[in-house]
């Protein structure tokens, strides 16, 4: 068996694969491997020259803890049914790592089928959406109110909602950095549904937008975006006012969202909560380096188990400087240990999902002393995620 990246010749055998494993659209399938493809991304394992698994490293760039930095999204993760159970993922897992580690990038992000298999290399639960379903008649109090036109007829659309997006996400622990070339491709990928982005214009401008579809006898919201809570009734009056061609909605949104405060009646709404993003720290060292606190706190020592990063492995000393950086070196031999988790319990420390009492709660941070847990917040903070992409 043979890992690499793919070859510009075998992209026709990773689309067959993709094609096996996914219920993705021939449409869709289609337009994702002449836009967002690129061998150079794709990692490919080979038997007798043949590609049997596959997956891909989608670039990305995020703001995280008022931080920006580089991260590949993997997607695609795909092996021929005769291959699986004999550990090709995971041997592909420790190639993408290795190969993350080696460009600097100090975390990794994925969306999983199954939690279970991401678990075992190290990612955890980072980023939950919410879907409400909901009847058209429990939209009918709600007036689109604003001024309502479809993105795409000019340009400048799509600095408009990028503009849109940054006002959204501000404050939020966890985005991904959107530009007009984004909306470009959302508003591609969204047309192949016979969809369209809804862009809301208010006295003071645009201050939301609906990217949705039409699928049977539902409205699909992919995301509703808005700046003040009138442009969310608005945009949930732009929905109702598709009820002679839809009977419910569908709106995929993340937590702290206003849906659930403005509608009139709550009793009888759909509300699920799904699973959507894992994440792992590709860079202990780096990431945690990265990190300027404003909270003062007392060095301390750290164990981390990182089975698929050794780099990640061991007990560290973990200190900041007089800017408030944390600082991390090797705690010499024989130092007790104030704390010690796996790198999917600082995965989601890091990543601001969960705080470390509620870790220490739920028994992945073992320490002698729950001192220690107040250092670990002075370090790491709980905020919003909002990562809302696919591929």
């Amino acid at each position: 068996m043979n890992l690499d990246f793919a070859a510009s010749a075998d992209k026709e055998q990773v689309v067959e694969i993709w094609r096996y494993c996914f219920n993705d659209s021939i449409e869709y399938t289609d337009y994702y491997f002449k836009s967002r493809y690129k061998s150079e991304n794709t990692l490919v394992a080979k038997d007798s020259g043949n590609v049997v698994s596959a997956l891909q490293l989608n670039p990305y760039r995020i703001s995280f803890g008022g931080k920006s930095y580089d991260t590949s999204y993997i997607v695609g993760v795909s092996t021929l049914p005769h291959y699986r159970g004999l550990g090709i993922v995971r041997k592909l897992f420790d190639f993408a790592l290795d190969e993350l580690y080696k460009r600097g990038e100090l975390v990794s992000i994925l969306m999983p089928i199954d939690f279970s298999i991401y678990r075992k290399f190290g990612y955890e639960a980072v980023c939950e959406q919410y879907m409400y379903e909901l009847g058209m008649d429990m939209l009918s109090g709600f007036k689109p109110t604003r001024r309502f036109r479809l993105a795409g007829a000019a340009d400048k659309d799509f600095d408009i909602l990028a503009g849109i997006y940054a006002d959204f996400t501000h404050g939020k622990n966890l985005f991904t950095l959107r530009n007009s070339n984004y909306y470009k491709e959302l508003l591609e990928e969204i047309k192949l549904d016979k969809g369209g982005i809804a862009m809301a214009e208010g006295r003071l401008g645009f201050d939301g937008y609906m990217a949705y579809t039409l699928e049977g006898d539902s409205m699909i919201v992919r995301e509703i975006v808005y700046t003040d809570i009138d442009a969310l009734k608005s945009l949930l009056g732009y929905a109702y006012s598709h009820k002679t061609q839809v009977a419910k909605v569908i709106i995929n949104t993340f937590k702290n969202d206003y849906i659930y405060r403005v509608l009139p009646d709550i009793r009888n709404i759909k509300l699920s909560i799904k699973p959507f993003l894992m994440g792992r720290i590709v860079n202990l060292k780096g990431f945690l380096e990265s990190i300027q606190t404003t909270s003062s706190f007392d060095p301390f020592i750290m164990n981390i188990e990182d089975e698929m990063l050794p780099e990640n492995s061991g007990c560290f000393k973990i200190s900041c400087d007089s800017e408030g950086f944390v600082r991390v070196e090797a705690a010499a031999a024989g130092e007790p240990v104030d704390a010690s988790m796996d790198i999917t319990a600082l995965s989601q420390l890091s990543f601001g999902y969960m705080s470390p009492h509620e870790l220490f709660f739920i028994g992945k941070i073992s320490c002698l002393d729950k001192g220690v847990l107040d250092s670990l917040s002075a370090i790491f903070k709980v905020g919003l995620n909002y990562f809302n992409e696919y591929v």
